[in-house]
């Protein structure tokens, strides 16, 4: 899987992998490599049911080799049409576990910041507590306001979690 070392906190949604479209195009492309490989499959089919490549054309003792070439060509469509489903199931698949990982690594990075944040709240509480009305060197208001700030802060971390898991 790729890497998910460039998520942070920071990262929008938006910026994960959208499976969602990316399940869109792979639909689209396997429609449209699906209905040309029928085509050819059901002329090849028809032909050998009823055309120039039947068991009656050019019969070699007993043999058609052109219905022998055609048959082989038909399992061969067969077989292709299998790969590409596993294929594209196998894409599906990586896309689901790559979304899970880089919504994990997001959540991962705003509970972390979370923390972070949490643990600079409870430093500034514990500084402002400490302040004495005297105090020339730390203004209590400055302390209130940085104590301010980093509420609001958590809270929008934490609306940004809360997004993040509904991923």
């Amino acid at each position: 899987m790729a890497s998910v070392d460039w998520i942070t906190w920071k990262t929008d949604a938006k910026e994960l992998i959208n499976s969602e479209q990316i399940e869109e195009v792979l639909t689209k492309k396997a429609n449209v490599f699906n209905n040309s490989i029928n085509n050819v499959y059901n002329s090849i089919k028809i032909e050998t049911e009823k055309g120039g490549l039947n068991k009656e054309s050019l019969s070699i003792n007993g043999e058609s080799p052109s219905n022998i070439a055609a048959n082989k060509i038909l399992k061969r469509i067969e077989n292709i049409k299998v790969l590409m489903d596993k294929f594209n199931n196998k894409i599906s698949t990586q896309v689901a576990e790559q979304k899970k990982i880089e919504k994990e690594q997001l959540i991962t990075a705003i509970e972390e910041k979370i923390d972070e944040q949490e643990r600079i709240l409870q430093n500034t509480m514990s500084l402002r507590n400490r302040i004495s009305t005297n105090n020339q060197v730390v203004d209590i208001n400055d302390v209130n306001a940085i104590i301010n700030v980093t509420n609001e802060k958590i809270a929008m971390l934490k609306e940004r979690l809360e997004k993040a898991k509904a991923i």
